[in-house]
C-alpha cells in the first residue's frame, strides 16, 4: 500500500520547519574571510550578466573553481540583492541557502521513500507485507531525511555564503536521482533525459556528484533489481540498464578532466614532479 499523501504532505512540512528552526540564524550572517570577499563581495564579474562576465563565468578557474552554472546563479542573486549594498547581498544569499537546504531535504525524503517501497524491492526481494510494513518504510525514510538535513557536516554549506554553490548542486543531484528512479520503474526515456540533464547542471556547479553513476548501479542492483540475480549482469535485458549510463559517464568524465585542470591553472594543485604519484 503507497503512502497517504497527507503523510508525505506533513512529512514535507516537518523537514522544511526542521530546517527553518536549526538554521534562521544564518539569516543575519554576513560575509567572512573565507573566500566570502574575492568570489563574492569583490568579484566584479558577478555584478552584470554581459556577455563579457558570461564568458567569465563559463570558462574561469577563479579560487580554483570551475562552477559556471554556479556562478551565473550567484550573479542572479546579485541582480535581487546586491544593488541594495553588501549587507542586502550577503542576507539574501543566506537566504537562498536555507530555502535550497529545506527543497534537498525534501528531494531527500522523496528519493528515500522511493526506494524503500515495496515496488522498488519486489524484484530483489518479498513482497509487500502489509499498510504497516509501508508505513515503517515511510517512517524510516522520514527519519533518516530528519538526520541528513541537521547533520552538522551541512551547517558549513548553508552558513557560508561561497559554499552555496554545493548546495546547488546537491538539489540538481538528488533531483537527477529522483528522475532516474522514476524512469527506472516506468522504462520512458523522458525522465531519464532529464535526469541526464540535472546531473550536468549539478556537476556545472560542482563536481561533487561525479561517483553518482556507480551509485546509479548500485541501485539498479539493489533495490531495483535491473541488475544481477535473474536478470544477470549481462545480455539483452541488462544492456540497456548498461547503455544509459554512458552520458553520465561521459559527463563525469569531462569534469574529472577540467576541474584538476582549473585548480592546476590557479596555483592550488602540485604538480606529479613536486608531489609524486604514491
Amino acid at each position: 500500500m503507497s503512502v497517504s499523501r497527507s503523510f508525505t504532505l506533513g512529512s514535507q512540512v516537518l523537514i522544511a520547519l526542521l530546517v527553518v528552526v536549526s538554521y534562521l540564524p544564518v539569516l543575519e550572517n554576513e560575509f567572512v574571510d573565507w573566500d566570502d570577499f574575492q568570489c563574492l563581495s569583490r568579484n566584479e564579474h558577478i555584478r552584470s550578466l554581459s556577455g563579457e562576465n558570461l564568458r567569465w563565468m563559463a570558462t574561469t578557474g577563479h579560487m580554483a573553481q570551475w562552477q559556471p552554472v554556479a556562478w551565473f546563479l550567484i550573479a542572479l542573486q546579485y541582480q535581487l540583492f546586491g544593488r541594495a549594498g553588501e549587507l542586502s547581498f550577503s542576507h539574501g544569499l543566506h537566504a537562498v541557502s536555507l530555502i535550497l537546504q529545506i527543497v534537498s531535504g525534501i528531494l531527500c525524503f522523496l528519493v528515500l521513500r522511493r526506494l524503500l517501497a515495496p515496488r522498488a524491492r519486489a524484484a530483489a526481494g518479498p513482497a509487500d507485507g502489509g499498510p504497516g510494513e509501508s508505513r515503517a518504510r515511510a517512517a524510516a525514510a522520514l527519519t533518516a531525511t530528519l538526520v541528513f538535513v541537521v547533520h552538522p557536516l551541512r551547517a558549513e554549506l548553508v552558513g557560508w555564503a561561497t559554499a552555496q554553490p554545493y548546495l546547488w548542486a546537491m538539489v540538481f543531484c538528488l533531483a537527477a536521482v529522483w528522475f532516474y528512479l522514476r524512469a527506472a520503474g516506468t522504462g520512458r526515456r523522458g525522465p531519464l533525459a532529464l535526469s541526464w540533464v540535472l546531473y550536468f547542471l549539478s556537476l556545472l556547479c560542482k563536481p561533487i556528484a561525479v561517483p553518482l553513476v556507480v551509485v546509479l548501479l548500485l541501485l539498479d542492483w539493489f533495490p531495483l533489481g535491473r541488475l544481477g540475480g535473474r536478470r544477470g549482469w549481462t545480455g539483452q535485458r541488462a544492456r540497456p540498464v548498461w547503455l544509459e549510463k554512458i552520458p553520465f559517464a561521459l559527463l563525469a568524465l569531462a569534469v574529472t578532466v577540467i576541474t584538476p585542470l582549473a585548480k592546476g591553472g590557479a596555483g592550488s594543485a602540485m604538480s606529479l614532479a613536486a608531489h609524486g604519484l604514491l
